[in-house]
């Protein structure tokens, strides 16, 4: 059962030029790569030789999407959706957290394959797909000492509750494919860059 409630505060999204205050590049260049983000932790494991690559399914099934995410994929607010999350690793080391919210009536034809796609990358799949569309990036911070939205998130991939209130980076994005949408988003975990990039 999902944790996330549909009237607890929410994460506050929008465009990258709203952040004032300039942030490390190497953490500017993460959020904003419109590449396959699989893509480029595949070859961060290689390079860093900290193990394989690996996608685990922390959470997949049907569920109301919380209420920005249907206004943002345009659905009425009661409306199910497939709800997947996952963590993507390098050897035992998480990453990124990823949710994806991908509406019933994404979920026909050949799109019919999101739904059964196991361990295997989402983004691998969208970015190999040729009509593929994808809308702006929109970014915000988390931080776990002041929302229990982002606490939830860091009990999903580590058991606890916060990382020493670090603050999370975090991007979404809403791709179209077949003029059929789907929400992606991606929290980078401080095992990623190092925490000194995420203050």
């Amino acid at each position: 059962m999902s944790q996330f409630s549909h009237y607890m505060q929410l994460p506050h999204w929008g465009p990258f030029h709203q952040y004032f205050s300039p942030l490390p590049p190497i953490v500017k260049s993460w959020l904003l790569d419109s590449s396959s983000l699989t893509k480029r932790i595949v070859k961060h494991c290689k390079k860093e030789a900290c193990g394989p690559f690996k996608v685990k399914v922390v959470l997949q099934k049907s569920d109301r999407p919380l209420v920005d995410e249907s206004k943002r994929l345009g659905i009425q607010e009661r409306e199910q959706a497939l709800i997947r999350e996952v963590v993507l690793y390098c050897g035992d080391t998480p990453l990124v957290f990823a949710r994806s919210v991908i509406p019933f009536k994404t979920l026909t034809g050949k799109q019919r394959i999101l739904g059964n796609l196991g361990n295997r990358s989402l983004g691998a799949y969208l970015f190999a797909q040729p009509d593929l569309q994808r809308d702006p990036i929109e970014i915000a911070q988390l931080r776990s000492n002041r929302d229990r939205f982002s606490s939830i998130i860091m009990k999903k991939v580590t058991g606890r509750s916060d990382y020493n209130n670090v603050p999370l980076w975090a991007r979404r994005s809403v791709f179209s494919l077949n003029k059929k949408s789907l929400m992606v988003y991606e929290v980078f975990l401080p095992e990623l860059l190092g925490e000194s990039n995420y203050r």
